[in-house]
């Protein structure tokens, strides 16, 4: 039996499990070079080199591994060869477009100090509720943001059970909301890992026409937050309306997922198990 981080839980992960499971449904995979579509609002595009999920297999899947759905999710994208061992989620927020005039103040110091303060008052619930408690390190990689692809990138370290884990965060804006983007590997090859998910992401990944961000008119929805509140947690943070982290608690159990962490050869366990390749 091994451990896995995803979702807000620590999932007990057994092979046997999903061969059995495995019987009744299978997860349907898709093979590269394709072009993979991310509901109504974007495509990437895959080589020989990339599988895919679309949304019903991504949710399935995630079931199977005991994790909640927001049922947001659009696909998800695994590395073909077994010895990689990330995939990256892709999840679309129809917030309404979102203005990016904080580009130049994204407070890293009051973010870190928000996340820690509604960390401590959320891991009381995790405590009820039977799951780890979280501590908040530090920033692995501080908020920045891309005037010229409208990304916004943060990566926080934290420790739950003696172990590091990495939540890598990517929010690609568009005209009408944004993809949040999620990097699920081990901390140990989050850099390499990164790089080919940042390079997949910037030269594949397009917003469907009418969709970008640049493509904004007068008269569509607008979002009630900007990039900071997007960071510490997008419309539950907004709803809050209080010194920016007085009541993010709750909402930080929804926006943070401790999915970083990832045992060696698991995704090549759970492809085996799931799909045959032609």
């Amino acid at each position: 039996m091994k451990k896995i981080f995803i979702g807000h839980f620590i999932f007990l992960f057994s092979l046997g499990v999903f061969a059995q499971s495995n019987k009744q449904e299978k997860i349907k995979w898709q093979y590269g070079p394709l072009k993979a579509t991310l509901g109504t609002q974007a495509t990437i595009k895959l080589s020989k080199k990339y599988q895919f999920l679309d949304a019903r297999a991504t949710k399935k899947l995630q079931t199977k591994l005991g994790n909640t759905n927001s049922n947001k999710e659009l696909g998800s994208v695994f590395p073909s060869d077994k010895k990689k061992s990330w995939f990256l989620l892709f999840e679309y927020e129809d917030s309404g477009y979102i203005r990016d005039d904080e580009k130049d103040d994204l407070d890293a110091s009051k973010l870190l100090e928000g996340y820690k303060r509604s960390t401590e008052a959320s891991n009381e619930y995790r405590k009820k509720k039977g799951i780890a408690p979280l501590t908040v390190l530090g920033w692995s990689e501080k908020p920045h943001y891309d005037a010229k692809t409208n990304n916004l990138v943060w990566a926080l370290l934290a420790q739950s059970n003696g172990r590091k884990i990495v939540n890598y965060n990517m929010r690609l804006l568009g005209r009408g909301g944004y993809f949040s983007v999620i990097l699920v590997t081990g901390a140990s090859t989050l850099n390499q890992d990164k790089k080919e998910a940042i390079k997949l992401i910037s030269k594949y990944f397009k917003y469907n026409k009418g969709k970008k961000y640049t493509e904004f008119k007068e008269g569509d929805s607008v979002a009630k937050y900007g990039l900071m509140a997007l960071i510490a947690g997008g419309g539950g943070l907004a709803a809050a309306k209080l010194g920016l982290f007085a009541k993010l608690g709750k909402f930080l159990l929804k926006g943070w997922k401790v999915i970083a962490v990832v045992i060696a050869g698991l995704l090549a366990g759970i492809k085996k198990y799931f799909s045959k390749k032609p």
